[in-house]
Protein backbone atom coordinates (compact mmCIF):
# COMPACT_ATOMS: atom_id res chain seq x y z
CA UNK A 1 0.00 0.00 0.00
CA UNK A 2 1.18 3.75 -0.22
CA UNK A 3 2.22 3.38 3.79
CA UNK A 4 5.04 1.30 2.20
CA UNK A 5 3.70 -2.16 3.99
CA UNK A 6 2.16 -5.17 3.45
CA UNK A 7 -0.41 -6.46 5.80
CA UNK A 8 -0.16 -10.58 6.30
CA UNK A 9 -3.74 -11.92 7.66
CA UNK A 10 -4.12 -15.21 9.40
CA UNK A 11 -8.23 -15.96 7.63
CA UNK A 12 -9.07 -18.83 9.58
CA UNK A 13 -12.67 -18.69 8.22
CA UNK A 14 -14.66 -15.51 6.97
CA UNK A 15 -15.83 -14.65 10.70
CA UNK A 16 -12.27 -15.35 12.20
CA UNK A 17 -9.83 -13.09 10.51
CA UNK A 18 -6.21 -11.65 12.22
CA UNK A 19 -3.52 -9.39 11.39
CA UNK A 20 -0.58 -11.78 11.88
CA UNK A 21 2.28 -9.24 10.46
CA UNK A 22 2.99 -6.29 8.96
CA UNK A 23 5.76 -6.59 6.33
CA UNK A 24 7.61 -2.34 5.84
CA UNK A 25 8.97 -2.33 1.83
CA UNK A 26 11.34 0.42 2.74
CA UNK A 27 10.85 3.76 1.22
CA UNK A 28 8.42 2.49 -1.71
CA UNK A 29 4.88 1.93 -1.74
CA UNK A 30 3.26 -1.38 -2.82
CA UNK A 31 1.57 -1.49 -6.01
CA UNK A 32 1.02 -5.14 -6.09
CA UNK A 33 1.07 -8.11 -4.30
CA UNK A 34 0.89 -11.87 -5.03
CA UNK A 35 1.27 -14.90 -3.03
CA UNK A 36 1.06 -18.80 -3.70
CA UNK A 37 2.15 -22.06 -1.34
CA UNK A 38 5.39 -20.46 -0.67
CA UNK A 39 6.25 -17.17 -1.33
CA UNK A 40 4.53 -13.61 -1.02
CA UNK A 41 5.20 -11.04 -3.75
CA UNK A 42 5.42 -7.60 -3.29
CA UNK A 43 5.84 -5.20 -6.41
CA UNK A 44 6.93 -1.59 -6.53
CA UNK A 45 8.87 0.76 -9.17
CA UNK A 46 10.82 -1.87 -10.90
CA UNK A 47 11.53 -4.51 -8.27
CA UNK A 48 9.89 -7.71 -7.26
CA UNK A 49 10.20 -8.70 -3.63
CA UNK A 50 9.88 -12.15 -2.63
CA UNK A 51 9.36 -12.83 1.02
CA UNK A 52 9.11 -16.38 2.99
CA UNK A 53 5.35 -16.86 3.38
CA UNK A 54 6.02 -18.82 6.84
CA UNK A 55 9.05 -17.08 8.07
CA UNK A 56 7.73 -13.57 6.57
CA UNK A 57 11.69 -13.13 6.35
CA UNK A 58 12.95 -11.63 2.78
CA UNK A 59 14.28 -13.60 0.39
CA UNK A 60 15.45 -11.91 -2.10
CA UNK A 61 14.54 -8.86 -5.18
CA UNK A 62 13.84 -9.92 -8.58
CA UNK A 63 15.03 -6.43 -10.70
CA UNK A 64 14.75 -5.68 -14.41
CA UNK A 65 11.55 -3.57 -14.74
CA UNK A 66 12.19 -0.03 -15.86
CA UNK A 67 8.12 1.24 -14.86
CA UNK A 68 5.70 0.56 -12.04
CA UNK A 69 4.96 -2.91 -11.63
CA UNK A 70 1.24 -3.10 -11.92
CA UNK A 71 0.41 -6.42 -11.60
CA UNK A 72 1.31 -10.23 -10.53
CA UNK A 73 0.37 -14.24 -11.64
CA UNK A 74 2.23 -16.61 -10.06
CA UNK A 75 2.03 -20.79 -11.06
CA UNK A 76 4.34 -23.10 -9.50
CA UNK A 77 8.02 -21.80 -9.74
CA UNK A 78 6.80 -18.99 -12.04
CA UNK A 79 6.25 -15.66 -11.65
CA UNK A 80 4.80 -12.91 -14.23
CA UNK A 81 5.17 -9.18 -13.71
CA UNK A 82 3.51 -6.52 -16.09
CA UNK A 83 4.94 -3.05 -15.87
CA UNK A 84 4.17 0.13 -17.06
CA UNK A 85 7.56 -0.06 -18.66
CA UNK A 86 5.09 -2.38 -21.26
CA UNK A 87 6.99 -5.37 -20.98
CA UNK A 88 6.25 -7.96 -19.11
CA UNK A 89 9.12 -10.48 -17.34
CA UNK A 90 8.47 -14.09 -16.79
CA UNK A 91 10.79 -15.00 -13.88
CA UNK A 92 12.08 -18.15 -12.34
CA UNK A 93 11.47 -17.66 -8.43
CA UNK A 94 13.63 -20.37 -7.79
CA UNK A 95 16.91 -19.40 -9.69
CA UNK A 96 15.66 -15.21 -9.40
CA UNK A 97 15.91 -15.71 -13.10
CA UNK A 98 14.16 -13.71 -15.29
CA UNK A 99 13.44 -16.19 -18.61
CA UNK A 100 11.39 -13.87 -20.83
CA UNK A 101 10.89 -10.65 -21.70
CA UNK A 102 7.18 -9.96 -23.39
CA UNK A 103 7.28 -6.93 -25.06
CA UNK A 104 5.31 -4.20 -27.29
CA UNK A 105 2.14 -4.25 -24.42
CA UNK A 106 0.45 -1.04 -24.29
Amino acid sequence: SVDHTIAVWDMRSPTDIQLKRVILDGSRSVFAVELDHNYIYGADYGDIKVWDLFTLGLTHTLRGHSGFINCLQSRGDILVGGSDDKTVRIWDVESEGCLRVLQGHT
